[in-house]
């Protein structure tokens, strides 16, 4: 039965990042489309100009997304899971995004109520650091096969 569990969760863990790196793929995808449509409607108004660079400033760089997430687990064994979560909520968009699909997981398996930061006192940091780096362990193995280098 133990090792049932194990490879449902394991197995749980893999789903869930497909399908997150799947949804920030079709978001950047998403914008990149809007962002060209507006430019081609674009009539050089300070108005529509605005609106693109609000766009490109929202979208997430597929490669800083994929290397944040390939580093992240490295993150948290040498700095430690409070330290780490601290600085991806604090950084950059890509960092964010991988700080809110990690608090999104840990909530899914009612580890954490609240987000990670302001439930400080009331968490199991060695049960929540070794969930995290195997979820991340997942997000790194599919962010490699999924996110391709773009070749200009």
């Amino acid at each position: 039965m133990k090792i049932s569990y194990i490879n449902d969760l394991n197995r749980s863990r893999a789903i869930f990042a497909y399908k997150n790196i799947k949804k920030v793929l079709e978001a950047i995808e998403d914008t990149c489309n809007e962002t060209k449509k507006l430019e081609k409607e674009s009539d050089d108004t300070d108005k529509s100009l605005n609106q693109i660079k609000d766009l490109k400033d929202k979208k997430l760089d597929k490669e800083k997304y994929k290397s944040h997430l390939t580093k992240f687990p490295m993150l948290i064994k040498n700095n430690g899971i409070f330290a780490a979560m601290s600085f991806a909520k604090g950084k950059d968009k890509e960092y964010k995004q991988i700080y809110k699909d990690i608090v999104e997981w840990l909530k899914e398996l009612d580890l954490l109520q609240k987000d990670f930061v302001e439930e400080i006192e009331d968490i199991d940091f060695k049960l929540i650091t070794m969930e995290t780096i195997e979820l991340c362990i997942w997000f790194k193995r599919l962010a490699s096969t999924m996110i391709e280098k773009d070749i200009p």
